[in-house]
């Protein structure tokens, strides 16, 4: 009974995905000789383990539909124009070269998987006018590098499971990304954009890569999920990256020139993070940090939650609370950030506004923190030590959107004592 349950749920799934494809020409044998041509305004089911030998063309409008438990191997050059429009819906096994010339829509479904002819690490580059990857829950793709040769905004939309062995990168400096992450998503190199269009990555799931790396002074990053980088941080003036969730960083930020936002947990705890000039840390909630390094001039260190650095690697700090000039126009807090840190710091320090500040090894004064290197201090309201009329908030209940603007709510939230 349970086999005949089980061979109804195959069959069901099968005519369901066929009736949802609406096939014009169904294909369940192999093209041994000569190529194929799908054909302009026509939807083409595949049924069965189908290998197509020889090159493929595809036409404008062509729709193909690869079935559950099928599999459509492509094993020579796949051919079309860059303005031709192709879908492809996989429920079952899709394996093709590294070309896709024309426009391409890639909806991976439940069940349906992506991979290359060589293998996994096997590259795609895309040439047509636009590449659109929607991958469902249950489905995968994996894939060596993602090159992106055209001149148009591509989209990456994940909620199954999405594999790199290698670097996402534009090889046209004109080529943009969007990139959404729902669940699973795992580069073993960088993720790299240029400044061809409205760059975005949000991940709401679980994401790693090596570093990320960008020329677009338009780029916007939101984390709301957990995600680790294992290298550098490369941005650019006017980016912007808004945490909400827990983001792990192994190395360091070298050129910090747009904007981090923090309302969630960061930790960047092997090396420093150095300041341009444009730098600039909005902290709400919790930072983990070795060090920082803020010598240029116009470096901005915000901070009304709670920042530790584990080393007195701290030079040449801007740091800046609540009631100083450097409060962003979003808040309206009078509370405290608070800074631990070990020891003396380096270099000539600015410290403004409501700050909580507190040796983590040494004595919590001014001379404790500073030693005689020069401080500009608001002094009345900068306190050392353990501070019970300070209040720090490290839970902080809005998230920034990639761009780092807020998004408008109802009655305006509090955010949440985590402790005090």
């Amino acid at each position: 009974m349970k086999k005949l349950f089980s061979l109804f749920l195959i069959l069901f799934s099968v005519y369901s995905s066929i009736a949802q494809c609406d096939c014009d020409q169904t294909i369940s044998s192999s093209i041994w000789n000569g190529g194929y041509t799908f054909q302009s305004n026509r939807t083409y089911c595949i049924r069965g383990d189908i290998t197509i030998r020889w090159s493929v063309t595809f036409q404008n409008n062509t729709t193909i539909c690869v079935l559950p438990g099928a599999r459509l191997r492509i094993e020579n050059r796949m051919n079309g124009n860059a303005g031709n429009n192709v879908t492809i819906n996989v429920y079952g096994d899709l394996i093709i070269p590294n070309e896709m010339p024309a426009a391409f829509n890639l909806n991976i479904m439940d069940g349906g998987s992506v991979t290359g002819l060589n293998g996994e690490w096997q590259d795609f580059n895309i040439r047509g006018n636009y590449f659109n990857l929607d991958i469902e829950s249950g489905g995968s793709y994996s894939m060596g590098n993602l090159n992106f040769h055209n001149t148009q905004s591509n989209t990456i939309r994940n909620n199954g499971n999405f594999t790199i062995r290698g670097e996402i990168a534009m090889r046209n400096e004109r080529a943009s990304v969007q990139f959404f992450n729902y669940n699973i998503a795992s580069l073993t190199g960088n993720l790299n954009f240029t400044q061809g269009g409205l760059n975005l990555f949000e991940n709401y799931g679980t994401f790693d890569c090596n570093g990320i790396h960008s020329t677009d002074p338009t780029l916007h990053m939101k984390n709301d999920g957990d995600m680790t980088l294992r290298a550098n941080y490369d941005d650019t003036v006017g980016s912007n990256f808004s945490n909400c969730g827990t983001l792990y960083m192994n190395p360091n930020w070298t050129n910090l020139q747009g904007r981090i936002i923090n309302t969630g947990n960061l930790f960047v705890t092997e090396s420093s993070i150095a300041f341009a000039s444009t730098g600039r840390v909005d902290n709400y909630s919790v930072m983990h940090l070795y060090g920082i390094t803020m010598g240029n001039q116009g470096a901005v260190f915000y901070n009304e939650g709670e920042v530790t650095f584990s080393t007195n690697q701290v030079f040449d700090i801007k740091f800046y609370g609540p009631g100083s000039d450097q409060q962003p126009d979003h808040s309206t807090s009078s509370n405290y950030g608070r800074f631990y840190w070990p020891g003396v710091s380096n270099g000539a320090a600015v410290v403004r506004g409501n700050l909580n500040l507190v040796n983590t090894n040494g004595s919590s004064s001014k001379q404790g923190m500073f030693g005689n290197n020069a401080v500009t201090s608001d002094n009345s309201t900068v306190r050392y030590g353990n501070c019970n009329t300070c209040t720090v908030i490290t839970e902080y209940d809005q998230c920034p959107n990639a761009d780092g603007t807020w998004p408008v709510i109802g009655p305006k939230c509090i955010p949440v004592n985590r402790h005090v």
